[in-house]
């Protein structure tokens, strides 16, 4: 049983991370507009914004799947910066 909403989950995100590589771009392709930071430190600084986005979230109880579901990704494109 959890082996099939493992892969349920990683299929959504899958399919999640092509529609918002198509629609946006290569996250970790993309030029930076206003600094020359390396790819891989943008990429950490997204991730430290998005903890901190989902540590108010915890404290306000809201729905943070969307703050995970980022992070997910933003820990993907690091994975195939490798």
């Amino acid at each position: 049983m959890i082996e099939q909403k493992i892969e349920e989950t990683l299929e959504d995100i899958r399919k999640l991370l092509i529609s918002k590589n198509r629609e946006y771009g290569n996250a970790y392709d993309n030029a930076s507009i206003f600094t020359d930071i390396d790819t891989k430190t943008r990429l950490v600084l997204r991730i430290e914004e998005k903890l901190s986005r989902w540590n108010t979230q915890l404290n306000n109880e809201s729905d943070d799947t969307d703050t995970i579901t980022d992070l997910i990704g933003l820990f993907v494109h690091i994975l195939i910066r490798q």
